[in-house]
């Protein structure tokens, strides 16, 4: 009970993650490639931003200031929440150990995470579109994911699957997998877009914006059969934003250099 106290007093620095007391080694223990945001929400409705920086299929190390000890639902989404409560003994300053108590999924409760939902909590990238994929025909599996992870290369989105998150399809419902559970997606579009995938039986990419205009989102459909299907969301507003401040920036060294060149004549954008 000791050890996190004085941890804290001889090493302020050292983080949890790294410490073998707070979660043994072991080969369920994995620290996600960024660490997964979610909301603790408590008996009275109050919610407390968290950050999943490690977990095993019984426990997550969480950085979050929600009080400790205490008892909080995790709703990863509608039909799937976690019960978890608070170790005061284990962790330092605002991370500590929850246990999970209880899995919700739809009518079926468990002790512990199912192995697809630990997989893509704890997955990298690679890993998460991997996880997509693995439905598809064996012939098909490495072109789409090279497909897949190229497309994410190239538009410099893979810090963005921080504020992503990847779902399944299957008989006219989303089932949330991992991720940014309240990205805020508009559903109809994509939904439609999730149709036309598995009507076509191929791939589909598409970038929407959401009906205020506000977040933009690169969204990847891939059917698996005649009824289901994965979704990889990106919400790359902030990728798109850089580009134009890039270009903004671009653009006044040009203005700045004609101006010099001209001795300050009329340039083109002013």
């Amino acid at each position: 009970m000791r050890r996190c106290l004085e941890c804290a007093q001889k090493e302020p620095d050292r983080a949890c993650v790294d410490c073998q007391y707070f979660i043994q080694p072991s080969p369920l223990r994995r620290v996600p490639s960024s660490p997964v945001r979610v909301l603790l929400e408590d008996g009275y409705g109050k919610q407390y931003p968290a950050r999943i920086l490690v977990l095993s299929t019984t426990e997550f190390g969480l950085e979050t200031e929600a009080p400790v000890p205490g008892r909080y639902v995790i709703r990863l989404q509608e039909n799937l929440w976690v019960e978890v409560a608070g170790v005061s003994f284990k962790g330092k300053n605002n991370v500590h150990l929850f246990d999970i108590l209880c899995v919700h999924r739809k009518q079926e409760t468990a002790r512990r995470l199912s192995r697809e939902e630990y997989q893509l909590l704890a997955g990298s990238t690679g890993e998460l579109i991997y996880e997509v994929t693995r439905h598809l025909p064996e012939h098909l599996q490495d072109l789409v994911r090279e497909k897949l992870l190229a497309e994410v290369e190239k538009s410099e989105l893979i810090n963005a699957l921080k504020v992503g998150v990847v779902m399944k399809y299957e008989s006219g419902r989303f089932r949330f997998l991992s991720g940014q559970a309240d990205l805020g997606l508009p559903m109809e579009e994509t939904e439609k877009l999730m149709r036309q995938a598995i009507r076509q039986a191929e791939h589909r990419r598409e970038v929407i914006i959401s009906a205020d205009g506000k977040k933009v989102f690169d969204l990847h459909c891939v059917p698996f059969d005649y009824r289901s299907g994965g979704l990889l969301a990106l919400d790359i507003t902030g990728v798109i934003e850089k580009e134009r401040k890039m270009h903004r920036q671009e653009m006044q060294v040009y203005r700045e250099a004609i101006a010099a060149v001209t001795g300050g004549a009329s340039v083109p954008g002013r």
